[in-house]
């Protein structure tokens, strides 16, 4: 190979690198643990932490395939999850924009996937 091209694969994969560090570090923000403040909330904060980050790309995922949205008891159905877990989930989806509420089924709030949650399951390999 030429020294030209050698220097353009080099920059191209130094770029891809950097572009994914900052991608991490951005979802490591995004991604930030919720909680409300509470002793009990903290904790539970503290115990869900290494399987969040998944458990928010589960109802994400649920939401993707849904395009009408979903109530909080389909994300149950559909992602397999508890409900306290949904709740909590798609609360921070929510605070982060990755979500919204918007609407009403059977009573209830109906949550969609907002396109920056669509880039979030793109840029982890899960759309």
């Amino acid at each position: 190979m030429t020294d030209w091209v050698t220097d353009a694969v080099r920059a191209k994969l130094a770029a891809e690198r950097a572009a994914k560090a900052a991608q991490e570090v951005a979802d490591l923000e995004m991604f930030r643990q919720l909680h409300n403040g509470t002793a009990t909330s903290k904790a539970a904060a503290e115990r869900v932490q290494p399987s969040a980050g998944s458990m928010r790309i589960d109802v994400l995922r649920a939401l993707m395939f849904n395009y009408k949205g979903l109530t909080r008891s389909e994300i149950v159905a559909e992602a397999g999850l508890i409900e306290n877990t949904v709740n909590a989930r798609c609360r921070e989806l929510v605070e982060t924009g990755l979500a919204y509420e918007d609407g009403e089924r059977d009573g209830r709030k109906v949550v969609h996937i907002t396109a920056a949650g669509l880039r979030v399951l793109e840029a982890k390999g899960a759309a």
